[in-house]
């Protein structure tokens, strides 16, 4: 996957839209049942995706029948609710995981593997910026709407364990995700398909290639 560059240096979170829509940035599906016979569930999940160069401009829509968002704060079991994530790599030896509920409520981590997982700071998470169309901030699982939104504005400091200063031409892998373990319907979908018997996201050689323009 080509990541688009939108040529513009600040970028508030609630731009994405307006300028992904302006750019004709065409979305990618989340639609990957990788464990149907026990996970057969699979809502509407896409995501549009660009960058300009110190940013990642990111935009998931949902369309599900339920939805939940238990996690009171950053770095909290946000893949129990209604969550969205990103997993990527930049040296095919660490991956970031980048997991977000319905509210903007934001998991980040860094490491080799499932088991040896580095929490970032309260600073460096806080500073992804996020806008969501949930506006109620704690609430177990109820009826979704219609369908629900949620945009990032990820810019490159938040990578901590690397030393990004330039996304351009950059070659890295990542894979994009829909999970809600604790909704009614659990269900865990993948962008690139996930070869393995039981749920696991991570599994970064089930990444897919993705190019900064």
């Amino acid at each position: 996957m080509i990541i688009p560059y939108i040529n513009k240096k600040k970028i508030a979170v609630t731009e994405i839209s307006d300028l992904l829509d302006r750019n004709e940035i065409a979305p990618q599906y989340i639609s990957t049942a990788n464990w149907p016979a026990e996970f057969p569930y699979t809502p509407d999940v896409r995501f549009r995706i660009a960058h300009n160069g110190s940013m990642i401009l990111l935009e998931y829509t949902v369309a599900e029948d339920y939805i939940r968002a238990m996690a009171k704060e950053d770095n909290g079991p946000v893949w129990e609710d209604s969550c969205v994530e990103m997993f990527i790599t930049f040296d095919n030896l660490n991956y970031y995981n980048i997991e977000c509920n319905c509210c903007g409520k934001v998991l980040l981590a860094c490491g080799p593997d499932r088991n040896n997982r580095t929490y970032s700071t309260p600073e460096c998470v806080g500073a992804i910026s996020r806008a969501t169309s949930i506006t109620d901030t704690q609430f177990d699982s109820c009826k979704a709407p219609d369908k629900w939104c949620v945009r990032l504005a990820i810019p490159v400091v938040i990578f901590f364990a690397d030393n990004i200063k330039n996304l351009h031409g950059m070659k890295a892998r990542a894979n994009f995700y829909k999970c809600g373990d604790k909704l009614p319907v659990p269900h865990f979908l993948s962008w690139k398909p996930i070869n393995v018997p039981a749920p696991d996201f991570h599994l970064p050689h089930f990444f897919g290639e993705v190019v900064f323009e």
